[in-house]
Formats: structure tokens, sequence, C-alpha cells
């Protein structure tokens, strides 16, 4: 992975802000296949961004109220971390690259999503599912507020 900043696509210091529920995505897009959401950005952190080049199947990933930095792996959501604040999302950026990250679904550390109806984000969550029966996680869609991306994050 190359060592400058600019190359992971983020500021040097990041913004420093926190990542809360309150933080949405920008730069958003779902993968038809999986359904998976990962967004380029967040609204807390202008300066940290997910280079397409270096992590082109990766992004902020949402799940139940948490924000994620994760990669679609084929059919699997494989995280980069949970980073609290920009600052530490952009250390995350500046420390791993994708074929990494997907090196992860061979040793477990990631969570399978099989069709559109499966758990879906735009961040990494490593061990959360949605229900067995209906696929939507009724938890998660409780907070979306009307939100079509996070109704779908919620597979529902």
């Amino acid at each position: 992975m190359p060592s400058a900043s600019s190359d992971a696509g983020t500021s040097a210091t990041g913004d420093g802000g926190a990542l809360t529920s309150e933080t949405s995505g920008t730069g958003c897009g779902t993968d038809p296949a999986t359904g998976v959401s990962l967004c380029l950005g967040t609204s807390a952190c202008s300066t940290v961004t997910v280079d397409q080049n270096v992590f082109p199947e990766c992004g902020f990933y949402f799940l139940n109220g948490s924000v994620y930095l994760a990669c679609l792996c084929s059919n699997y959501v494989c995280p980069l971390g949970q980073p609290a604040t920009c600052d530490q999302a952009a250390a995350l950026l500046q420390s791993t690259n994708e074929g990494t990250v997907c090196g992860q679904t061979t040793s477990g550390g990631c969570t399978e999503v099989s069709s559109a109806s499966a758990s879906t984000g735009t961040g990494a969550d490593a061990g959360a599912s949605t229900d067995a029966g209906s696929g939507c996680d009724e938890t998660c869609y409780s907070g979306c507020g009307g939100d079509p991306d996070c109704i779908q994050l919620c597979g529902c």
C-alpha cells in the first residue's frame, strides 16, 4: 500500500470529530447483488474520504447506529475497524489495504451477505445479522426515521 496519506484518501490529521449515531454517509452507493451500501465519506468527517483507487470496494458502513469502515469482498462484508473519531478513521485507512481486509474471509472475520435482502450497510459489522425469519432487523429499522438507505441497511 502506498504510504502517502493522499493515496489513502485522507487528510494528514483528519477532522478529530466524533462518529456518532447521528453521522450520515456521503457519496454512497449500493451493490446490486448484495444490497450492501458503502459511503466514501461521512457528515462528521469532511476531510476523511475512502480513496476508491486504494479501496475500490470499501467505505463507511452504517449498522444499528454504529459507524464502521468495511470492504465488500464478494459476498462478505469485512471490517477495517470501528473508528470512534475522524482521526481514527484516517489512521485505519492509512494502515491497511483492501487485500488485507478481504483476506479475513478465510479466517471467519467477515459477515456473509448472500443477497439484497441480507444485512446491509455503509461501514463494517463482523458480527451483526438480521432476524433469521424475515431478514428485517426491527431494532435497526426503528432507528431509521424513514431514511431509505438506513431501512435497506437493516434488511427491510
